[in-house]
C-alpha cells in the first residue's frame, strides 16, 4: 500500500465515522422532536380543557354574582330593586299614557 492509498483510506474511515456520527445525531434528534410533538399535543389539551373550565367557572361566577344582587341584604340588591322599580313605573305611566 503506498502513501497515498494509505491516505486515501483514513480519510475514507474519518469519513465513515462523520457519517454514523451524524446518523446517531440524526436519531436522537428524531426521538427528540417525536417527543415534543407529543408533549405539545398533551399540553395543547390541557389548554383546551383549562379554557372550557375557565369558561364555565365564568358563567358560575355570573351566575352567582347575579344571585347576590337579588339577594336580600346586599347593597347590590337594594339598588337592583329600585332601578327596576323605577322601570316597572316608567311602564306603567307609559301604558296610561296609551289609555287616555
Amino acid at each position: 500500500m503506498d502513501a497515498g492509498e494509505l491516505a486515501w483510506r483514513r480519510e475514507m474511515e474519518e469519513m465513515t465515522k462523520s457519517v454514523a456520527q451524524l446518523i446517531a445525531q440524526y436519531e436522537l434528534l428524531r426521538r427528540e422532536m417525536r417527543s415534543r410533538t407529543e408533549e405539545n399535543a398533551s399540553l395543547r389539551a390541557r389548554v383546551a380543557n383549562l379554557e372550557a373550565e375557565l369558561a364555565e367557572a365564568r358563567e358560575s361566577n355570573l351566575t352567582a354574582s347575579a344571585g347576590r344582587a337579588f339577594g336580600p341584604g346586599s347593597e347590590d340588591s337594594r339598588k337592583a330593586r329600585e332601578r327596576l322599580n323605577g322601570m316597572i313605573r316608567e311602564v306603567d305611566a307609559c301604558i296610561a299614557l296609551l289609555r287616555s
